[in-house]
């Protein structure tokens, strides 16, 4: 039983560190979020910059 509780705690401990890291990357992706303008302007920069690539 001892056994089983520490099982349970330790699958716990583990789930709870995954969704705080996973509550982080979401929280940065918003913040770093561009819109669709933003990244058209960067590819057309790109493009002016290096035309000989696909």
């Amino acid at each position: 039983a001892d056994q089983l509780t520490a099982l349970d705690q330790g699958y716990t401990y583990g789930l709870m560190w995954l969704a705080g890291v996973a509550i982080l990357l979401v929280g940065a992706a918003l913040f770093i979020g561009y819109t669709a303008q933003e990244v058209a302007h960067a590819q057309k920069v790109q493009d002016t910059l290096e035309p000989e690539k696909l």
